[in-house]
């Protein structure tokens, strides 16, 4: 399952979605995490490769209704501010999975 994270420009979003798919590894769940600048979501949202969740930088707030908009039908995940500079990714992982599991997503290497 692909995970998108997003921030205005794509550079914290860099970092982000990389503690999340060290995060991940350490979890019973299958998922990679790309960054994304915001003016590339709508592309990326209509590619070819199916996103399970949009994490959004807390900065993008004022975004939200928009993106909700562009990603029918996936969950989309409002980080908290910590999650931006929390190194351990814990943030962002139990925020993605508290979606993924509202959605109903399988999330685990089985599909439970």
């Amino acid at each position: 399952m692909r995970i998108l994270v997003v921030c205005g420009a794509g550079a914290s979003s860099t970092f982000v979605a990389l503690r999340l798919r060290k995060r991940a590894a350490l979890s019973d769940v299958e998922f990679a995490a790309t960054a994304a600048g915001l003016g590339e979501l709508p592309a990326l949202l209509h590619g070819p490769e199916p996103v399970g969740a949009v994490v959004v930088g807390s900065h993008l707030e004022k975004h939200l209704d928009s993106i909700r908009r562009d990603a029918v039908g996936i969950p989309v995940v409002l980080l908290p501010p910590e999650g931006i500079a929390d190194q351990t990714g814990d943030v962002a992982y139990r925020a993605v999975e508290k979606a993924l599991v509202a959605a109903g997503t399988p999330t685990g290497r089985h599909g439970s």
